[in-house]
């Protein structure tokens, strides 16, 4: 009966041995998945084996292991596409004109439009001018420019009590009026070409000296001068010019002097025209009374050297008018016949 009982003790305690086995399989089996959890919130566990507990660890910022169920979209921004700068060619510098006249070679201009010089004794230099300046300021500067025309009225003009000296600049293109106009204003060594109406407009107290008027290009219905006077005006000088506007249609003459305003400014002058060379148009030179009594007085034409290519001759006889006539010669040395 004792051996039954030992016997059954054995049994148990056997038994005993294999639950525990499961309980700590379980255990761990479970721990693990706690471990999984917990960790989901934040907390660590772990198992010491070494005296059979759970070790629980402070919280920590850990992000979730379980993927969540709702689909994430990534965008990705391309880098801004990489461009090169524009950098503007550098302008050309200015080609040499013949003679000394006009922009001086190698002067890098800038490019303007139109604007209006209100300041007294501003110096406008270096400019590459699209359109007019108007001066309404007294004693302005301008040198060294070029004026390219596309239809305006004037490339420099002066208004009011404005005043300009140019210098040493170009004028080319088409003005419907004139390169320059109006009174006050004084021009050296300037290049006037290409004209599509006139060169220049001589109002009161006007100066063109050492300068170059050649080769215009008249707009249709043109009757262009390359220097004109119109009006009851005075202390007018036209001195050491070259002034040769060519033989197409539509051009008139070299110098054209006529007061065509009426009786009501009935005269004009002084004006001298002196040690010029002139050719072109149908009569190179008019010098001739206004209509209604206008009339032109005080007038020295002398030493000029005329060029033969005038499709009808160097002087418009017709009513020509002049105080002084004197050393006008053609190019070979010959006189220059004027009416008397």
């Amino acid at each position: 009966m004792r051996r039954i009982l030992v016997t059954a003790g054995a049994v148990a305690a056997v038994l005993t041995l294999v639950f525990l086995g499961f309980q700590f399989s379980g255990a761990a089996s479970s721990a693990d998945g706690q471990s999984a959890r917990i960790s989901n919130v934040g907390f660590r566990h772990w198992w010491n084996g070494g005296n059979g507990r759970w070790k629980h660890l402070q919280p920590t910022a850990t992000s979730s292991t379980t993927s969540s169920s709702v689909p994430t979209t990534t965008t990705t921004t391309p880098p801004p596409a990489k461009t090169n700068p524009v950098v503007p060619p550098p302008a050309a510098p200015e080609p040499p004109s013949p003679g000394g006249y006009g922009v001086p070679a190698g002067t890098v201009l800038k490019d303007s439009g139109s604007f209006t010089v209100d300041q007294d004794g501003a110096v406008i230099d270096a400019l590459n001018v699209h359109g007019t300046v108007t001066v309404v300021a007294q004693n302005v500067t301008i040198k060294r420019s070029r004026f390219t025309g596309s239809g305006e009225y004037w490339a420099v003009r002066t208004t009011g009590k404005g005043s300009v000296r140019i210098e040493d600049s170009t004028f080319s293109g088409n003005f419907s009026d004139a390169a320059i106009s109006y009174h006050n204003w004084s021009a050296t060594r300037i290049d006037v070409y290409g004209m599509s109406n006139d060169g220049a407009k001589l109002g009161n107290n006007v100066s063109l000296t050492d300068s170059w008027i050649h080769d215009f290009k008249p707009e249709s219905g043109a009757h262009g001068d390359g220097v004109q006077l119109v009006e009851d005006v005075g202390n007018v000088v036209i001195k050491r010019n070259k002034i040769d506007i060519g033989q197409l249609t539509g051009v008139n003459a070299a110098i054209f002097l006529s007061p065509d305003i009426g009786a009501e400014n009935p005269s004009a002058g002084p004006v001298t025209v002196d040690g010029n060379t002139l050719g072109g148009g149908g009569y190179t030179f008019y010098s001739v009374n206004g209509r209604d009594g206008a009339s032109m007085q005080r007038v020295s034409v002398i030493n000029n050297t005329f060029v033969k290519d005038a499709l009808f001759g160097p002087v418009y006889t017709s009513e020509f008018v002049a105080k002084t006539v004197s050393g006008n010669v053609y190019q070979d040395g010959s006189a220059v016949a004027f009416p008397h």
